[in-house]
């Protein structure tokens, strides 16, 4: 992402959208002399991945996590990458439930955000949609 915003590709404002909830991560890709990609990655489920219930939601939404763990803070970015509401937890926890308002209140509208949860000392990420 950081040579992306730095190529002038994406902004600071927008290169959150390269961050996506089902990233496949591969540690032995490469390519071989041919030029052919070699994947052991194919099809594997990331282990920290984080789900949402409704999604989309019309309300509230809840952020499920993979395991009960230690939830230290929770952001919710909207699609401009303007970090609309954030929530220092440091709670354990299995789920979050976002009332899906700001932090002054007002409900957000009809689109896509980003939650940004800081869990377990990780950075978990997932898209969700309002209606």
């Amino acid at each position: 992402i950081s040579q992306s915003v730095e190529n002038r590709i994406l902004s600071t404002y927008t290169a959150f959208l390269c961050v996506e909830d089902s990233i496949e991560i591969c540690e032995n890709c490469g390519d071989d002399n041919n030029g052919d990609i070699i994947t052991s990655a194919k099809n594997q489920l990331v282990p920290d991945q984080i789900k949402a219930f409704p999604n989309p939601f019309i309300t509230d939404v809840e952020v499920i996590f993979p395991e009960k763990g230690k939830l230290q803070k929770i952001e919710i970015y909207n699609i401009m990458g303007q970090c609309i509401r954030s929530v220092d937890v440091n709670e354990q926890v299995s789920n979050y439930k976002w009332d899906g308002k700001t932090d002054n209140g007002t409900e957000v509208r009809a689109g896509i955000y980003l939650v940004v949860a800081r869990f377990n000392n990780k950075v978990l990420t997932l898209k969700v949609q309002k209606r």
